[in-house]
Parts: structure tokens; sequence; C-alpha cells
């Protein structure tokens, strides 16, 4: 059986807590370039040094028993330098 990726998107949202700056990607990805982070319906910014709430970086964590995927075992999205606001509601895609 065949799986089309276009019609199962992975998706995960969290209620943040006040400063809070990792949010956990529980899902197979590719490359960094492959998340989406939204704070609220605002899109952020990736980048690999991310220094402000309006950027994120991303630390993938390989997978030792699937060597198709490159971060098979998901990973983490590092917000900003202070991390964002009590009750943003930040979504991974």
């Amino acid at each position: 059986m065949t799986i089309l990726t276009a019609k199962n998107t992975p998706r995960v949202s969290y209620t943040a807590t006040a400063n809070q700056q990792a949010f956990t990607i529980p899902f197979e990805f590719f490359a960094v370039t492959d998340i989406k982070v939204f704070n609220g319906t605002t899109l952020l910014t990736y980048d690999a040094s991310a220094d402000v709430v309006t950027k994120y970086s991303i630390t993938g964590t390989e997978s030792d028993t699937d060597e198709a995927y490159e971060f098979g075992a998901g990973g983490t999205v590092n917000i900003g330098a202070t991390g964002i606001t009590a009750g943003s509601i930040i979504t991974i895609i």
C-alpha cells in the first residue's frame, strides 16, 4: 500500500509557557527546510543561529534504525533568544 504524503502532512501544535524556546518535532523529516513553524498564523523564519522570537533553528535527531530518513526520529525547534509569550500557539508542520 502506498501512502501519499500530500494527504498526510504531519503537524503538531503547542500552547507555549512563558519564555518557552524548545518544541519537539515528533515526526520524521528529510531536511530542516521541510519544517515550517507558525506562531499563531505568522510563519516564522528559519535561521541556524536564531536570536529573535521571529526566527527559529532546528536540531534534528537521526534515526539509527531507518537509513531512509535523515532525521527519522524527529527533533527540536528552538525559537529566538528569549522564547515567546505564554499562551502563544506554536504549530510545526
